[in-house]
């Protein structure tokens, strides 16, 4: 075979797989999932240490974890309670809770600050009725000031 037809030749066999290759990188796109279904999800950094999961835990309730390079819990977002009340939850550098964010029961919305030993010391809450509420506490869990 001469040169020019060799060259036909490799040209109509690199324009088929080509054309072959598009097929099935659309093939595949077209085939990808809507919803993925899954207990849990992991996220992990370029070191492979995990950074993040979306779970659902032994008795049903969702949660989205975050953590640093250390790997020390830095904020959670999820569901706590039974009745599905959600929450978001901020840990300072040792790990342990310092602010969190919720809504109660009753539909109320709840602010809580806490001190290093975990303690509620400030409360702000949103009343059913659509009046605020703050409570401060001490250092032992007795309440100091309130409004109203």
């Amino acid at each position: 075979m001469s040169r020019g037809k060799w060259a036909v030749v490799l040209a109509v066999v690199l324009v088929l797989a080509a054309v072959a290759a598009a097929y099935a990188v659309g093939k595949a796109k077209a085939a990808a999932p809507k919803v993925m279904r899954a207990q849990g999800f992991e996220l992990v950094d370029g070191t492979g240490r995990l950074r993040a999961e979306l779970k659902v835990n032994a008795d049903g309730r969702a949660g989205l974890v975050f953590s640093d390079e250390k790997g020390k819990l830095c904020a959670a977002l999820g569901v706590v309670t039974k009745d599905g009340s959600p929450s978001l939850v901020l840990y300072d550098e040792k790990g342990e809770p310092r602010a969190g964010l919720g809504v109660l029961p009753n539909g109320s919305p709840v602010l809580a600050l806490t001190d290093v030993k975990g303690e509620a010391r400030a409360m702000l809450e949103l009343l059913p009725d659509g009046n605020p509420h703050l409570v401060l506490y001490d250092e032992k869990g007795a309440r100091i000031a309130g409004l109203p």
